[in-house]
């Protein structure tokens, strides 16, 4: 809000509170024609000073500009009635990805052909929790 049109709002308000009502239109059009011709200077000043700036600060304005709220989305991921917490959510999770591969049978490098001559030890995956 310019300096600018403050004082034509305060204009405004002058016919509206006496009841001069062809006064008021008059000026009341005059304010929306200056908010009007401001908002594309204020737009693209406001976008090239934050882009020129820290780009986290330029997206929340940009997002706050167009009524989105920047506070982060949060939820809880529960299993049979309990919540999983932040720290044993890696360890759910492994468990239900052994579960789903419980049924396959390992992997038998000596027939793998890309493995062969290898110069390293093969990563062995294994279904121990990690507890640390």
């Amino acid at each position: 809000m310019s300096p600018h049109v403050k004082y034509l709002i305060y204009q405004r308000q002058q016919p509206f509170s006496s009841g001069d009502v062809n006064l008021w239109r008059h000026l009341r059009n005059k304010v929306a024609r200056s908010i009007a011709s401001c908002k594309p200077s204020f737009y693209s000043n406001q976008a090239s000073r934050l882009k020129s700036s820290d780009t986290s600060r330029w997206w929340k304005h940009i997002k706050r500009l167009h009524g989105q709220s920047s506070s982060s989305t949060s939820f809880t991921i529960t299993h049979d009635g309990s919540v999983i917490s932040k720290s044993d959510l890696p360890n759910f999770l492994n468990l239900f990805f052994v579960s789903i591969s419980d049924d396959f049978t390992p992997l038998d490098y000596s027939t793998l052909p890309a493995f062969l001559p290898a110069q390293e030890p093969l990563l062995v995956v294994s279904t121990r929790l990690n507890l640390s």
